[in-house]
């Protein structure tokens, strides 16, 4: 098993209506990413101005292989009418990958 932990980050939007997401993808050996997990749409409504909105996410894959498998956060814009930068400084984001024996 795998614990996956996404944790902080800050949205800029480019305008008054955004919505975005977060999403959690895993591959194994190469046969393609498969998403795992997503919290949003977050609804921003700041144009130009920094947004709280969480970006933070949990969760535990069990992939069931020996194979190496690579993990991927991926932050959307669901409108790409308009710009959005996520984690602009001084905002950091971590990112924690565990593994978890039986």
């Amino acid at each position: 098993k795998i614990l996956i932990m996404v944790n902080g980050g800050a949205i800029l939007t480019g305008a008054w209506n955004e919505d975005s997401s977060t999403a959690l993808y895993y591959d194994i050996g190469g046969a393609g990413a498969v998403q795992i997990a997503e919290i949003g749409a977050n609804h921003f409504g700041g144009s130009g101005t920094f947004e709280g909105g969480s970006q933070s996410m949990s969760y535990l894959l069990s992939p069931n292989t020996t194979s190496a498998v690579v993990i991927a956060p991926y932050f959307k814009s669901h409108n790409a009418s308009y710009w959005m930068y996520f984690t602009q400084a001084p905002y950091n984001v971590s990112l924690i990958i565990m593994e978890i024996g039986a």
